[in-house]
């Protein structure tokens, strides 16, 4: 499926920035966005991916999240103490504070995982216990500033525009790493073509991503919703429309694919993702390896027990899911492209790896679950890839 077209028309609105900012009067950070959006959006999410799902640290990253966390209950302070609340009752407020909440949770743990202390580590868990404790009182406090609100002590400017600012961090940040990874993770069997024979699948996927979008999403525009005054319908019209922009623009990605090699054929050089998954495929069809770019290729839940040769040709291939086949071991001829991070080959009749685990080193992920490989190798795979802290993030 060609989406080129829509995807370079939404790429500007990705985070929402540009379509939240021209709807929501007084927000004049538009030229902080944008440049955010195009210079920090990805290195942010790929660095924040890497600490989520690969174990990876960055104490940079930590400490501006942070900063942001801490800084929106500043903003919320500021914002209350020089601009009038429009909307402090109800439930549905509280429902987005709840939500907010969460999103506030997994920044933190997040931030802490920058640092490597994470729930799996036994130093540092306190310290970890203590700042989740730290954040859900900060979210308490933000409840506490909604429901009670305060009089209006005097306007200031440069007050409001800081506390605009704060809020601009912290919905920059907490969209990219929070809505980024998880409506898009290295995981290509949850995109939404991977389920291409089945039309109600798809449309039950896409609803169920929708649903999650909205529920990580609203709670980001929770300030806007109370310190902004929507008088005229224009402006309902304008906000609506923002959200459902962004919406589109964080869903479109995942339909990100070709599900037929006849299309795939016809340009080539164009194609990156492929979905050759459920066909009942034997072996991989050999006009695969004229698609020079491909860097994704799905070929789970079919009957293939070997690759071809030809393989190795796919230079700048990273990822390929073969789960749900018949190899009876990990085709050691991936571990030769230069590219190649992460390899998916669950539910398979692996029953060992070769001795020699080096080459699994270079990637960042190696899924085994489901497999046949009894617990003394799988104590072995683990010591041996995870032994100097810079194997593959594993699942066995």
């Amino acid at each position: 499926m060609n989406i080129s077209i829509f995807r370079l028309i939404l790429n500007i609105v990705r985070t929402g920035s540009i379509a939240t900012n021209l709807a929501l009067s007084g927000y004049l950070f538009f030229l902080h966005e944008f440049v955010y959006d195009w210079f920090f959006y990805d290195t942010v999410r790929e660095i924040s991916s890497d600490i989520l799902h690969h174990g990876g640290t960055n104490p940079v990253l930590g400490i501006i999240l942070f900063f942001a966390v801490a800084g929106e209950m500043y903003a919320f302070i500021l914002k209350t103490r020089h601009c009038n609340i429009s909307a402090k009752e109800g439930g549905g407020v509280f429902l987005l504070w709840m939500f907010h909440t969460v999103i506030s949770v997994i920044m933190t743990i997040i931030a802490m995982g920058a640092f490597g202390i994470t729930f799996d580590s036994d130093s540092g868990l306190w310290l970890l216990t203590a700042m989740l404790f730290g954040t859900v009182i900060k979210e308490l406090v933000i409840l506490g500033i909604i429901v009670t609100g305060s009089e209006k002590r005097k306007p200031s400017k440069s007050k409001n525009m800081l506390a605009d600012f704060l809020f601009l961090l912290f919905y920059s940040l907490a969209y990219t790493i929070v809505i980024g990874n998880i409506l898009k993770p290295n995981d290509y069997n949850n995109y939404l073509l991977a389920s291409y024979y089945s039309t109600p699948l798809i449309i039950m996927n896409t609803f169920i991503v929708l649903l999650l979008f909205f529920m990580l999403y609203l709670p980001l525009r929770m300030p806007y919703f109370i310190f902004e005054n929507y008088e005229s319908g224009k402006e309902k019209v304008l906000g609506a429309v923002s959200i459902l922009l962004v919406a589109a623009a964080a869903v479109l990605p995942l339909f990100e694919g070709e599900v037929s090699l006849e299309r795939a054929l016809k340009n080539p050089r164009e194609v990156e993702v492929l979905f050759l998954n459920s066909r009942e495929l034997n072996e991989v069809p050999g006009e695969v390896q004229n698609l020079k770019n491909l860097r994704v290729l799905h070929l789970g839940f079919n009957r293939l027990s070997d690759l071809p040769p030809w393989i190795n040709k796919l230079e700048r291939l990273e990822w390929i899911g073969l789960g749900g086949n018949r190899f009876e071991e990990v085709p050691e001829e991936l571990l030769t492209l230069p590219r190649m991070k992460e390899i998916d080959i669950h539910y398979n009749r692996i029953q060992r790896l070769p001795e020699d685990l080096s080459p699994f080193r270079k990637l960042k992920s190696l899924n085994l679950r489901s497999n046949m490989i009894l617990q003394r190798e799988k104590e072995r795979i683990r010591k041996e890839l995870r032994v100097k802290g810079d194997g593959p993030s594993l699942v066995l």
